[in-house]
Formats: structure tokens, sequence, C-alpha cells
């Protein structure tokens, strides 16, 4: 196997860190979304 240089894994790294970061901002948009739908749905249940 051929020694890894770190620098040409950081890129991969950071990439993967702004990935990471941009996939947790989504998701938690989209439950809080989908959470305020639920809640209006209720609300015009009662």
């Amino acid at each position: 196997m051929k020694k890894i240089h770190p620098r040409t894994v950081f890129p991969y790294y950071y990439f993967f860190c702004q990935l990471s970061f941009f996939i947790t901002k989504m998701t938690s948009l989209l439950i809080s979304h989908s959470h305020n739908a639920n809640s209006h749905t209720h609300a015009k249940n009662d």
C-alpha cells in the first residue's frame, strides 16, 4: 500500500465535514418543517 500524505487527504476530509454539516442542517430543517406541518394539521383536526 502507498503511504497516504495528509495533504492529499485533507481536501477530502474537509469536503466530508462540509457535506455532513449540510446534511445535518437540511435534516433539521426538514424535521422542523414536518413538525410544523403536523402541528397545523392537528390544530385543524381540533
